[in-house]
């Protein structure tokens, strides 16, 4: 017989990652705050490529626009100035980077209102990320891991749907947690 999976768990073909009377292998008790996932949001791989495509856009924008302002309004003669061009230029640049740091915080703000008391299980290849307040738990097999990012200050898990933030603060040293990437790094395969 088999256990249903809880809600959220994305084991891409792994067994059940919470398994019954089975002891987790490891476990993490730490805080998560919203910085935690600021920090995931801005290295986040599916947006980091869409921010690009947007300040090559922007500055493609920017360039058609001094061409159209130049070649229209041509009795502006403020507008044919080094600075200017330089402002018109950059405008558009400055208008994405507005609307992606928007972005950014509601994304954070979105996976993390506030701080909360996490507990990191990890039996064999499987995570389970129980936070206060869920009835059950964010899971994760290492065969449905995409993404294993180590920092100075997190570890970062990821399906490319669904993430574990792992803090620095809850491992004892920078030995431990460069460990623990390390060994999800190598399940990649």
């Amino acid at each position: 017989m088999t256990t249903p999976e809880p809600a959220g768990a994305v084991t891409g073909g792994d067994p059940s990652p919470v398994p019954e009377g089975r002891a987790p292998d490891l476990v993490l008790d730490y805080v998560l705050e919203p910085a935690d996932a600021l920090s995931w949001e801005r290295r986040d791989p599916r947006y980091r490529r869409r921010n690009r495509a947007a300040y090559a856009a922007a500055g493609l924008s920017g360039m058609y626009l001094l061409n159209t302002a130049s070649h229209l309004l041509l009795d502006l003669h403020i507008l044919h100035s080094l600075p200017m061009a330089f402002v018109v230029l950059a405008a558009p640049a400055a208008l994405v980077r507005v609307l992606l740091r928007h972005d950014l915080t509601k994304r954070a703000r979105t996976r993390l209102a506030g701080a909360v008391q996490v507990r990191l299980e990890v039996t064999g290849d499987r995570l389970a990320e129980w936070r206060a307040g869920q009835a059950k738990p964010v899971a994760l097999g290492a065969r449905a891991l995409r993404v294993v990012m180590a920092t100075g200050g997190h570890v970062f898990l990821s399906t490319g749907g669904e993430v574990v933030i792992v803090p620095r603060r809850a491992f004892a040293s920078d030995t431990e947690m460069a460990r623990f990437a390390q060994d999800w790094e190598n399940r990649l395969g």
